[in-house]
């Protein structure tokens, strides 16, 4: 198992694995969530809450992981997680009524807050601070190719089955694969010697942290308030089948599983700052064009050009974060930071269905447009340029040379 793991991650690859698993469930939801909870009886009101449940639980339970994953170390928090994660499988895999879909995305969230937190923080253990962009990368790409996996696995059980039993079977089969995530992370995540002192908090600088939390906040809420509506749009506007949906999400799907791996490195090689504004800018750009574009086909290609810029700007978001935060402090530092996403993650949604229903369909797309180059002109104009030692900068220059 570890050998083979080596030929696909990179080294420090013992979080990956167990990620990729843990993603799986991730492609389902995305594409299917919103036209489950349709097919259930929810409003497009009660899919944004289906989506804010799942983040306001992160929310309220991130500030006490964030502390004690740094108090009592990250492998606790992963094994915790991953069987809040297997709970949620079996949740959505009987989920009959709107109830029963509400606690499964509640426990989900848990699951999520738990898992999460430990393995940013992690990861930041792990590596100069001049790679952290290509950690984090990898550790995109390691999501969305699980969630991708398991797209393609459901596709077909919903295609063959039809919706409701064909999500039904596909969380059975993510049940058992969460499992073996907990068991990859009880084997292979070794626990720390001993707890780590309590160490006392060294925030950034209060300019710094508002900067970071605007932007955390700003890119959330964008980004969730397309969620639970992009694909009823396609089924509002052109009638799309979930055969066709599937189709035209796919190629994008495929370059955001692979592209983050490969784009983080840029922010290891370059000004961090300027991929993120870059890419936010240019992803809202992206979004102008969703309400314009005449046919699904083509649309499917606008999607391919978000998720390159989406890529891009991921993981040098999460390196920013590492790269202000101590040692010692990094899981409070990502709760903070995933706790005013999980904010924007939560209104989103809420908003994004509100305007929906009762502005206009493409009101959302617009909004998101206005919202993601804020985002990058507060990265760009107020957050400073980290100092970088002189190790760095020999390596940045070799790799450059």
């Amino acid at each position: 198992m570890k050998n083979a793991t080596r030929l696909i991650w990179p080294s420090g690859n013992t979080i990956y694995p167990p990620a990729f698993l843990l993603a799986m469930p991730a492609g389902l939801l995305g594409v299917y969530l919103p036209l489950y909870g349709r097919d259930l009886g929810a409003t497009t009101f009660q899919v944004g809450l289906l989506y804010a449940a799942f983040h306001l639980t992160g929310v309220i339970v991130r500030p006490l992981t964030g502390i004690a994953v740094d108090r009592l170390g990250r492998r606790p928090f992963l094994l915790a997680g991953a069987v809040c994660y297997i709970f949620a499988a079996a949740l959505f895999a009987g989920s009959v009524s709107l109830s029963v879909l509400f606690a499964a995305r509640l426990a989900q969230g848990l699951g999520s807050a738990l898992f999460w937190v430990a393995t940013y923080a992690l990861l930041a253990d792990r590596g100069r601070e001049d790679t952290s962009g290509r950690r984090y990368g990898w550790l995109a790409t390691a999501f969305t190719s699980g969630s991708i996996l398991g797209t393609m696995a459901s596709y077909g059980a919903v295609v063959v089955l039809g919706l409701l039993s064909g999500w039904r079977v596909s969380f059975f089969i993510f049940a058992l694969t969460n499992l073996l995530a907990l068991v990859l992370v009880y084997r292979n995540v070794r626990p720390q010697a001993a707890p780590l002192a309590a160490p006392a908090f060294r925030p950034a600088p209060v300019g710094v942290l508002l900067c970071l939390l605007s932007v955390s906040f700003l890119v959330a809420a964008a980004f969730g308030m397309l969620a639970p509506i992009t694909l009823l749009y396609l089924r509002d506007r052109f009638a799309a089948t979930e055969f066709w949906i599937g189709v035209a999400s796919a190629p994008s799907a495929l370059v955001y599983a692979l592209a983050p791996g490969r784009l983080g490195t840029l922010g290891d090689r370059y000004s961090r700052r300027a991929i993120v504004a870059i890419a936010l800018a240019a992803s809202g750009a992206v979004s102008l064009l969703f309400p314009l574009t005449p046919s699904l086909a083509l649309l499917s290609g606008v999607w391919i050009l978000e998720a390159l810029f989406v890529a891009a700007a991921v993981p040098a978001q999460d390196a920013i974060v590492s790269e202000v935060s101590g040692g010692d402090v990094r899981g409070r530092s990502f709760w903070i930071y995933a706790a005013a996403a999980g904010l924007g993650a939560s209104a989103g949604p809420l908003v994004g269905g509100w305007l929906y229903d009762n502005v206009g369909h493409a009101t959302p797309f617009w909004l998101n447009a206005a919202m993601l180059p804020i985002a990058g002109a507060i990265v760009f104009w107020m957050l400073p340029e980290p100092r970088r030692t002189a190790a760095e900068v020999g390596v940045r220059a070799s790799k450059s040379g």
